[in-house]
């Protein structure tokens, strides 16, 4: 059977079977592949080949339109399949079907007359589907250069846990602070009413924050290098709270009160088993901004109701994904002082920030390669978050699934709010939690006891990690 849409046809009128065999025989798609991503196959002809060649890959189809009628068969069962009028937005549906584990073992086959039939609907898919992966190798190849940190800085924090907060929730709007330069144009409306907001900081906003005079009600951070803890030596650790990953710099801030964070990889399992922690599950990113996003639903969800769509505004100030000429970020910035340290004159401070700039590259340009990648991420987002993800004073990248607003919706915003809520403004109370202290080892024992464990058994680990078990099953008891 072939489809036919304005003349054009997704399979051949004669033997569509023969047609299918020859694509693959002319391909150069490995037959080994643990997963195969499918761009509009069709009926699935050439997945049911792929099935036949390796059965025990797994087999995701991505449909640019939700009218075509699969064939059936019970020689091929868990097929995942995904189409335009899915629940799901294509980025999260594929967020779900493919772990980090399992990127370097994709294989994308694109069904050739899909392209003639669909047009730009499956270009935009095919885009999406490139962003996507592009997304996840970055996340990989951070975490692969910070691996010696990443377990480094796993094993301090655990020697001196700092007291966690658990059942953590905000009661009023919430603020991202990103560092993008937009974000000096936000701080006077911050100013304004920064006591009925509750301000989650990136680290690199904080010392425009600071100049400002607004102390943010939590930094959280993800990246375990030099920088990032850079970023947090002006903190006053006993009035502000963190949310954070075990393995993230400044773990030298041990009386910083922590919500802790988890990617739920097998390493924060076995530390959460063994200390009885209760981090906030959240997906890895590529930026820490995409993990802010995900915590801010996870603080603001109101209670008794489920859907995470309902609660409090949560406000990006800051969030540009460009340059404002050869400016990245919001001024003052905690590279600025290096900057200026290295300046000479025969280089002066102006170049170095032109060189470091997309301008550099050639007039009209404003995006660097990491900026593109981490905004396709969130211009993906569902439209759905209209309902309740805000955009203060945006640059000129268009995120489609925030509001953009200026000062005076953001006024009207939070006065919708505080009827909704039925809380005065400047009551406070923007936030409770439970405050847990933990054990700590302080140990050196105990931490060489751990390295070991965790250097002997790391390929336990990562079998049972990409088995999909958890550190509950084997690898654990062999830890212990």
């Amino acid at each position: 059977m072939s489809i036919s849409i304005n003349t054009a046809t997704l399979h051949s009128k004669y033997d569509p079977w023969k047609e299918a065999e020859k694509y693959l025989r002319h391909s150069a798609v490995s037959a080994d592949s643990s997963v195969y991503l499918l761009i509009e196959p069709g009926r699935g002809y050439l997945t049911h080949l792929l099935h036949t060649r390796n059965p025990n890959a797994r087999l995701i189809e991505i449909h640019c339109s939700p009218e075509i009628e699969p064939l059936h068969s019970s020689e091929v069962s868990g097929i995942e399949s995904w189409n335009p009028r899915s629940e799901q937005s294509l980025s999260a549906f594929l967020a779900e079907q493919i772990e980090d584990l399992d990127i370097g073992t994709v294989s994308i086959l694109e069904w050739p007359p899909a392209e003639r039939v669909f047009g730009s609907t499956f270009n935009i898919i095919k885009n999406t589907v490139r962003g996507f992966l592009q997304e996840r190798r970055g996340t990989i190849h951070t975490t692969g250069k910070f691996g010696r940190l990443w377990l480094r800085n796993t094993l301090k924090r655990v020697a001196d846990m700092p007291p966690l907060l658990n059942k953590f929730r905000v009661h009023s709007p919430i603020v991202i602070a990103a560092s993008g330069p937009t974000l000096n144009r936000a701080i006077p409306v911050l100013q304004r009413y920064h006591r009925e907001l509750f301000i989650l900081a990136l680290p690199s906003s904080i010392p425009a924050l600071q100049a400002a005079g607004i102390a943010p009600d939590m930094i959280v951070h993800s990246d375990p290098g030099f920088y990032a803890g850079y970023h947090l030596r002006t903190v006053d650790s006993e009035h502000t709270l963190a949310a954070a990953p075990l393995h993230s710099a400044g773990y030298r801030h041990s009386d910083l009160r922590y919500t802790l964070l988890s990617t739920s990889t097998p390493i924060e399992k076995f530390f959460a088993h063994e200390l009885g922690l209760d981090p906030i599950r959240i997906d890895s990113h590529g930026t820490v901004a995409g993990i802010a996003f995900q915590l801010a639903f996870h603080l603001g969800i109101r209670e008794n109701r489920a859907d995470p769509l309902e609660g409090p505004p949560i406000i990006f100030a800051g969030l540009d994904f460009s340059y404002d000429d050869i400016l990245g970020h919001s001024r003052p910035h905690s590279f600025d002082k290096i900057l200026s340290a290295v300046h000479t004159r025969l280089q002066p401070l102006q170049h170095i920030y032109y060189a470091r700039s997309p301008r550099s590259e050639g007039e009209g340009q404003y995006q660097s390669f990491a900026l593109e990648r981490y905004s396709g991420w969130f211009q993906q987002l569902s439209p759905n978050y209209r309902r309740r993800v805000y955009r203060l004073f945006p640059s000129a990248v268009e995120i489609p699934g925030f509001i953009d607003i200026g000062a005076e919706e953001f006024a009207r915003c939070l006065g919708e709010n505080r009827d909704n809520a039925g809380c005065a403004a400047g009551a406070g109370n923007t936030y409770s939690a439970d405050l847990h202290r933990v054990s700590k080892v302080k140990s050196r024992t105990a931490i060489i006891r751990y390295s070991k464990l965790l250097h002997t058994q790391y390929e336990a680990f990562m079998a049972e990690a990409a088995s999909g078990g958890s550190c509950s099953g084997e690898a654990l008891r062999t830890l212990k």
